[in-house]
């Protein structure tokens, strides 16, 4: 079947709080979530303090970081890892934040992505930063980064990084 997290409204992880354990997300939606609050965290779509994330399927798409000093409209991760799965169909995409329009990593949070799309086939459909990274802030403590597969597209940025923007990851 599928479900949703639809709506919500919150300091963090508006459509999903994760503390720490794994999310395994197969299908479904992740959808028009939104940060409220000046000076949130942020993730609109998804937060992980320290957890790990896995994406096979499914949207994190309309969700909306925008308020002053949160970031990730889509998927904030402060720590553990955030990995798209060889074949995955997920989609992360039409979001906005004022960092990370897609995905914002920071902290201890390591990245990777051999499957899946951030971002688009339409620049509508792409994520949207009012700062750095309109697709990807990598800007996680000397984590790595690793990108095998996947699309990264029509994402846009009013600050550096259309696309990705990988202040400290390597």
């Amino acid at each position: 079947g599928t479900s949703a997290s639809s709506g919500n409204a919150s300091p963090a992880g508006a459509g999903l709080y994760i503390e720490s354990g794994s999310l395994s997300v197969y299908g479904g939606s992740i959808s028009y979530n939104r940060i409220a609050w000046t000076g949130a965290l942020g993730g609109g779509g998804i937060y992980s303090r320290l957890g790990h994330v896995y994406l096979y399927g499914g949207t994190v798409d309309h969700n909306d970081a925008t308020a002053p000093g949160s970031e990730g409209g889509g998927i904030l991760a402060a720590g553990g890892l955030v990995k798209f799965m060889s074949l995955s169909t997920a989609r992360i995409s039409a979001n906005q934040a004022s960092s990370g329009g897609g995905v914002c990593l920071r902290g201890e949070a390591d990245f990777q992505m051999s499957g899946g799309e951030i971002g688009g086939d339409k620049a509508d459909e792409g994520n949207r930063a009012t700062g750095n990274g309109g697709g990807i802030l990598a800007a996680a403590r000397n984590r790595a980064f690793t990108m095998t597969g996947g699309r990264v597209s029509h994402n846009r940025s009013e600050g550096k990084g259309g696309g990705e923007r990988p202040d400290r990851a390597h």
